[in-house]
This record gives C-alpha cells, structure tokens and sequence, in this order.
C-alpha cells in the first residue's frame, strides 16, 4: 500500500466532498450538538463548574460585546472562558461519552469555543466559511 497515495485520496476526498449532501449526516451532526448542550447545561448546574464560573469571572470581567452568560451562570465571562467552562462543563458527569475508544467526545473542543462565539454574539452556528463575520 502507498502511504503517500492514500493519504492524498483522503485528503482529496475531506476537501471536495460535500458531508451535508446526505440528510442524515447533517440530522446526526445536529443531534450531538444538542446531546452536548444538554450535557453541558447538566455540568454547569454543579457547584464545581459554578465556582469555577464565579473564579473566572472574578479574574477576568467583561461586560457587552463579547460577554458570554453560560445557561445557568451567576456572571458572565468573556468568550475564551466561556469556551473553556462549556467544554469542562459538558463532560463534568462524563455523560457526553462519544466514542468510547477516544475517551470523550472528539468535536468537543470545536463545540465549546462556537458556542461561546455565538453567545458572545461574535457569530452563529450557520457562519462558515467566507461569511467574513468570524475573522
């Protein structure tokens, strides 16, 4: 087997192929993201992750544009510690299990810091690519 070729097929393939243009990959990628939003609601309702709000806020407080209130949260913090919080929080009772053999849900940390820009309100979950609103 060449190395070399196979990886230029994948490549090739990741790049030119559409992963929407099936209906049920679009459906399945929607319902993890709303699995791991559960999951991440649940977390932040423990003290734990709610203190590490509370400490984050406390080293780093912002207000308007970019200020992210987690679902739940006393204070708000800025978008990189809201990411930051999101992802902790959703795997805090390790109900965001994913793949088993990853030990975790692989996307989670591409989860966590969308979410925080949308909330920031810096972009939505539609905003990809060209939409010159993210960069």
């Amino acid at each position: 087997m060449d190395v070399d070729k196979s990886l230029v097929e994948i490549i090739s393939w990741l790049f030119e192929g559409d992963p929407l243009a099936e209906a049920a990959v679009e459906t399945r990628a929607r319902q993890l993201c709303l699995d791991t939003l559960g999951c991440m609601i649940a977390g932040l309702a423990k003290p734990e992750p709610q203190a590490m709000v509370a400490a984050m806020a406390a080293l780093e407080p912002v207000s308007g544009t970019g200020a992210v209130t987690l679902p739940g949260a006393t204070a708000p913090l800025s978008i990189g510690s809201a990411a930051y919080i999101a992802g902790l929080s959703a795997c805090w009772d390790e109900a965001c299990e994913g793949l088993p053999r990853a030990h975790g849900r692989p996307g989670l940390h591409a989860f966590a810091a969308t979410f925080a820009i949308g909330m920031g309100g810096m972009g939505g979950m539609g905003d990809t690519g060209g939409t010159g609103r993210l960069g």
